[in-house]
Protein backbone atom coordinates (compact mmCIF):
# COMPACT_ATOMS: atom_id res chain seq x y z
CA UNK A 1 0.00 0.00 0.00
CA UNK A 2 1.35 3.23 -0.99
CA UNK A 3 2.52 5.86 2.00
CA UNK A 4 -0.46 8.54 2.29
CA UNK A 5 1.46 12.04 1.12
CA UNK A 6 2.04 14.16 4.17
CA UNK A 7 0.14 17.44 3.83
CA UNK A 8 2.42 20.13 3.23
CA UNK A 9 2.61 23.11 5.89
CA UNK A 10 0.95 26.47 4.92
CA UNK A 11 3.55 28.61 2.93
CA UNK A 12 3.90 32.28 4.48
CA UNK A 13 1.38 33.70 2.24
CA UNK A 14 -1.39 31.77 3.05
CA UNK A 15 -0.47 31.94 6.65
CA UNK A 16 -0.69 35.60 6.67
CA UNK A 17 -3.91 35.71 4.81
CA UNK A 18 -5.48 33.04 7.42
CA UNK A 19 -4.47 35.93 9.82
CA UNK A 20 -6.02 38.78 7.98
CA UNK A 21 -9.46 36.89 8.14
CA UNK A 22 -9.09 36.36 11.88
CA UNK A 23 -8.16 39.89 12.03
CA UNK A 24 -11.37 41.64 9.92
CA UNK A 25 -13.55 38.59 11.69
CA UNK A 26 -12.34 39.50 15.06
CA UNK A 27 -13.01 43.38 14.34
CA UNK A 28 -16.51 42.88 13.04
CA UNK A 29 -17.56 40.34 15.73
CA UNK A 30 -15.97 43.83 18.07
CA UNK A 31 -18.10 46.53 16.54
CA UNK A 32 -21.46 44.29 16.56
CA UNK A 33 -20.48 43.44 20.43
CA UNK A 34 -19.70 47.29 21.17
CA UNK A 35 -22.77 48.26 19.64
CA UNK A 36 -24.67 45.73 21.59
CA UNK A 37 -23.24 47.29 25.04
CA UNK A 38 -24.11 51.12 23.97
CA UNK A 39 -27.19 49.63 23.57
CA UNK A 40 -27.22 48.05 27.23
CA UNK A 41 -25.45 51.23 29.01
CA UNK A 42 -28.27 53.68 26.95
CA UNK A 43 -25.45 55.17 24.66
CA UNK A 44 -26.90 53.95 21.54
CA UNK A 45 -26.62 57.54 19.66
CA UNK A 46 -24.68 59.34 17.63
CA UNK A 47 -22.69 60.55 19.91
CA UNK A 48 -22.79 57.16 22.14
CA UNK A 49 -21.39 55.29 18.60
CA UNK A 50 -18.84 57.25 17.43
CA UNK A 51 -16.66 57.50 21.27
CA UNK A 52 -13.03 56.38 20.40
CA UNK A 53 -13.58 53.91 22.88
CA UNK A 54 -15.07 51.70 20.61
CA UNK A 55 -13.09 51.98 17.65
CA UNK A 56 -10.31 50.84 19.65
CA UNK A 57 -11.97 47.76 21.08
CA UNK A 58 -12.43 47.08 17.74
CA UNK A 59 -9.27 46.80 17.17
CA UNK A 60 -8.49 44.95 20.15
CA UNK A 61 -11.09 42.73 19.15
CA UNK A 62 -9.11 41.71 15.88
CA UNK A 63 -6.02 41.62 17.34
CA UNK A 64 -7.15 39.04 20.48
CA UNK A 65 -8.38 36.37 17.71
CA UNK A 66 -5.24 36.49 16.08
CA UNK A 67 -3.48 36.57 19.11
CA UNK A 68 -5.68 33.46 20.32
CA UNK A 69 -4.54 31.82 17.15
CA UNK A 70 -1.55 33.04 17.01
CA UNK A 71 -0.85 31.13 20.41
CA UNK A 72 -2.65 28.05 19.42
CA UNK A 73 -0.03 27.71 16.46
CA UNK A 74 3.17 28.13 18.91
CA UNK A 75 1.58 25.88 21.43
CA UNK A 76 1.27 23.21 18.58
CA UNK A 77 4.90 23.49 17.42
CA UNK A 78 5.39 21.80 20.53
CA UNK A 79 5.03 18.05 20.73
CA UNK A 80 3.53 17.75 24.13
CA UNK A 81 0.65 20.59 23.58
CA UNK A 82 0.17 19.06 20.23
CA UNK A 83 -0.60 15.80 21.55
CA UNK A 84 -3.03 17.82 24.50
CA UNK A 85 -4.86 19.70 21.91
CA UNK A 86 -6.21 16.70 21.02
CA UNK A 87 -6.42 14.50 24.61
CA UNK A 88 -6.62 17.34 26.97
CA UNK A 89 -8.30 20.43 25.59
CA UNK A 90 -8.52 22.22 29.12
CA UNK A 91 -4.63 22.75 29.25
CA UNK A 92 -4.18 23.27 25.79
CA UNK A 93 -6.47 26.06 25.91
CA UNK A 94 -6.04 27.34 29.10
CA UNK A 95 -1.93 27.88 28.40
CA UNK A 96 -3.07 30.15 25.54
CA UNK A 97 -4.52 32.22 28.16
CA UNK A 98 -0.90 33.84 28.97
CA UNK A 99 1.03 34.60 25.75
CA UNK A 100 -2.83 35.31 23.83
CA UNK A 101 -3.96 38.41 26.27
CA UNK A 102 0.51 39.61 27.01
CA UNK A 103 -0.26 40.15 23.06
CA UNK A 104 -3.46 41.31 23.19
CA UNK A 105 -2.53 43.85 26.02
CA UNK A 106 1.09 45.00 24.09
CA UNK A 107 -1.45 46.59 21.37
CA UNK A 108 -4.08 47.55 23.73
CA UNK A 109 -1.85 48.92 26.19
CA UNK A 110 -0.48 52.02 24.34
CA UNK A 111 -3.78 52.23 22.36
CA UNK A 112 -5.39 53.48 25.06
CA UNK A 113 -2.79 55.48 27.13
CA UNK A 114 -2.34 57.50 24.51
CA UNK A 115 -5.38 59.22 24.79
CA UNK A 116 -3.99 60.32 28.55
CA UNK A 117 -1.81 63.38 29.36
CA UNK A 118 1.34 62.86 30.27
CA UNK A 119 1.46 58.66 30.69
CA UNK A 120 4.05 57.01 29.39
CA UNK A 121 2.37 54.28 26.68
CA UNK A 122 3.37 51.32 28.05
CA UNK A 123 2.59 52.27 31.73
CA UNK A 124 0.03 49.87 33.59
CA UNK A 125 1.07 46.88 31.12
CA UNK A 126 2.22 44.33 33.47
CA UNK A 127 -1.26 45.17 35.53
CA UNK A 128 -3.33 45.33 32.91
CA UNK A 129 -1.88 41.49 31.80
CA UNK A 130 -2.13 40.37 35.48
CA UNK A 131 -5.31 41.59 35.94
CA UNK A 132 -7.62 39.83 33.66
CA UNK A 133 -5.06 36.77 32.35
CA UNK A 134 -7.33 34.28 34.77
CA UNK A 135 -9.98 35.11 33.19
CA UNK A 136 -8.64 34.32 30.06
CA UNK A 137 -6.99 31.18 30.89
CA UNK A 138 -9.98 29.63 32.19
CA UNK A 139 -12.40 30.84 29.35
CA UNK A 140 -9.75 29.35 26.74
CA UNK A 141 -9.56 26.69 28.19
CA UNK A 142 -13.16 26.04 28.68
CA UNK A 143 -13.58 27.05 25.07
CA UNK A 144 -11.47 24.28 23.94
CA UNK A 145 -13.32 21.85 26.13
CA UNK A 146 -16.63 23.06 24.24
CA UNK A 147 -15.41 22.68 21.03
CA UNK A 148 -14.23 19.11 21.29
CA UNK A 149 -16.87 17.74 23.23
CA UNK A 150 -20.38 19.99 23.34
CA UNK A 151 -20.48 21.71 20.23
CA UNK A 152 -19.90 17.78 18.36
CA UNK A 153 -23.13 16.31 20.28
CA UNK A 154 -25.38 19.20 20.38
CA UNK A 155 -25.24 21.48 17.10
CA UNK A 156 -25.96 18.25 14.92
CA UNK A 157 -28.84 17.92 16.55
CA UNK A 158 -30.30 21.71 14.63
CA UNK A 159 -30.70 21.10 11.20
CA UNK A 160 -31.35 25.24 10.65
CA UNK A 161 -28.55 26.71 10.57
CA UNK A 162 -29.57 29.95 12.50
CA UNK A 163 -30.73 28.24 15.42
CA UNK A 164 -27.67 26.10 15.09
CA UNK A 165 -25.42 29.31 15.13
CA UNK A 166 -27.99 30.56 17.97
CA UNK A 167 -27.30 27.56 19.95
CA UNK A 168 -23.26 28.05 19.34
CA UNK A 169 -23.42 31.77 20.41
CA UNK A 170 -25.88 30.78 23.31
CA UNK A 171 -23.29 28.33 24.38
CA UNK A 172 -20.42 30.61 24.14
CA UNK A 173 -21.59 33.00 25.80
CA UNK A 174 -22.55 31.09 28.88
CA UNK A 175 -19.50 30.39 28.62
CA UNK A 176 -17.99 33.55 28.82
CA UNK A 177 -20.26 35.12 31.42
CA UNK A 178 -19.97 32.45 33.78
CA UNK A 179 -15.94 32.57 33.55
CA UNK A 180 -16.38 36.30 35.89
CA UNK A 181 -17.18 34.15 38.40
CA UNK A 182 -14.69 31.38 38.24
CA UNK A 183 -11.53 34.12 37.76
CA UNK A 184 -13.05 36.38 41.03
CA UNK A 185 -10.79 34.63 43.53
CA UNK A 186 -8.08 35.74 41.94
CA UNK A 187 -9.64 39.12 40.22
CA UNK A 188 -10.76 39.93 43.74
CA UNK A 189 -6.78 39.42 45.18
CA UNK A 190 -5.35 41.73 42.33
CA UNK A 191 -8.76 44.50 42.12
CA UNK A 192 -10.54 43.54 45.11
CA UNK A 193 -13.77 42.58 43.01
CA UNK A 194 -16.51 41.95 44.86
CA UNK A 195 -18.16 38.53 44.06
CA UNK A 196 -21.77 40.19 43.09
CA UNK A 197 -19.66 42.38 40.75
CA UNK A 198 -18.36 39.68 39.34
CA UNK A 199 -21.73 37.95 38.83
CA UNK A 200 -23.09 41.22 36.88
CA UNK A 201 -20.41 41.53 34.42
CA UNK A 202 -20.93 38.37 33.78
CA UNK A 203 -24.82 38.54 33.62
CA UNK A 204 -24.06 41.69 31.38
CA UNK A 205 -21.52 40.23 29.48
CA UNK A 206 -22.98 37.16 28.29
CA UNK A 207 -25.13 37.93 25.27
CA UNK A 208 -22.17 40.24 24.28
CA UNK A 209 -20.00 37.12 24.13
CA UNK A 210 -22.66 35.25 22.18
CA UNK A 211 -23.00 38.07 19.97
CA UNK A 212 -19.79 38.42 19.16
CA UNK A 213 -19.32 34.37 18.74
CA UNK A 214 -22.24 34.47 15.99
CA UNK A 215 -20.80 37.11 14.44
CA UNK A 216 -17.59 36.14 14.07
CA UNK A 217 -18.03 32.25 13.14
CA UNK A 218 -20.68 34.34 10.11
CA UNK A 219 -17.83 36.46 9.45
CA UNK A 220 -14.93 34.82 8.61
CA UNK A 221 -15.93 32.22 6.16
CA UNK A 222 -16.68 35.57 3.90
CA UNK A 223 -13.31 36.76 4.55
CA UNK A 224 -11.94 33.97 3.64
CA UNK A 225 -13.92 33.51 0.26
CA UNK A 226 -13.20 37.55 -0.19
CA UNK A 227 -9.32 37.50 0.26
CA UNK A 228 -8.72 33.74 -1.59
CA UNK A 229 -11.01 35.45 -4.74
CA UNK A 230 -7.82 38.35 -5.25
Amino acid sequence: MKKQKEQEPPTQKEIMKNYACTFAAGYTAGMAGEIFTAWQDNQFTPEGLTRHTIRDNCWISGVQQVAKDYSKALLKSNSKFREFSSTNPFIFGAATGLPMWAITRAFATPLQNVYKKDTPLYQNYARSVAEDVTYHTIKNGLDEVVAAYVFPIVLPKFENPALKKLVEGSIAGIVGGSTYVLAWPAKTVLTGQSLAAAAKLGVKNTPKVAIKKIVYGLARPEFVKLINSK
